[in-house]
């Protein structure tokens, strides 16, 4: 079945990535090299190049990424203390960009796509990617598309108003991972990933 906000990959693409993503991760959180905002580890090239890239060689050879232009994003979110991202658009000219569970991501938590009830009231939020703020949306949305991301990776439209809600009310963390890729079309994925797509 297609969808009209995020293409799902199958099981051999997740299985191979999403550890190589998590072990990343672990170093991050470990030593903080990298670059904070708001419940964020947002990874630039310089901090892949300067260290991660030598200990992590497959980042040369993920799809859609370039080591050189390119960024990471941990995104975290908390059951007690963090619960609900606001409905936003992605900055920076992120449109459709692969993104993966890496940590405590269960059914418990919804991404849903969205679209306002009534008229469009739109504020400037929390820094994002270290440099822009992000277009917010206030007030009643309908759901127009969900997801849960657990266990496959999928290629994400972030140029849709978007929100993540957990249900749980646990001081535990969820993580993604999102490649920072600007520009990109759900076509080029469509070509790129045709083997990978379920």
């Amino acid at each position: 079945m297609q969808h009209e906000h995020f293409i799902e990959l199958n099981e051999k693409f997740s299985n191979l990535w999403i550890p190589r993503f998590k072990a990343l991760y672990d170093v991050v959180h470990k030593t903080q090299y990298c670059d904070h905002a708001w419940w964020k580890y947002v990874v630039k090239p310089h901090h892949i190049k300067n260290k991660y890239l030598q200990d992590f060689p497959w980042l040369a050879e993920v799809p859609s990424f370039n080591v050189n232009e390119h960024l990471i994003i941990f995104f975290k979110a908390n059951g007690a203390k963090y619960n609900h991202n606001i409905a936003h658009i992605d900055p920076n000219d992120i449109k459709w960009s692969i993104t993966m569970p890496i940590l405590g991501c269960t059914e418990e938590t919804v991404t849903n796509w969205v679209k306002p009830k009534t008229e469009e009231k739109i504020f400037r939020g929390s820094t994002s990617a270290g440099d822009k703020t992000v277009d917010m949306l206030k007030g009643d949305v309908e759901v127009i598309d969900s997801y849960c991301f657990t266990d496959k990776i999928i290629v994400f439209n972030s140029s849709v108003w978007h929100e993540a809600i957990t249900s749980h009310r646990r001081d535990e963390d969820r993580v993604l991972a999102k490649l920072w890729t600007p520009n990109l079309s759900r076509n080029y994925f469509m070509e790129l990933l045709d083997e990978s797509i379920l």
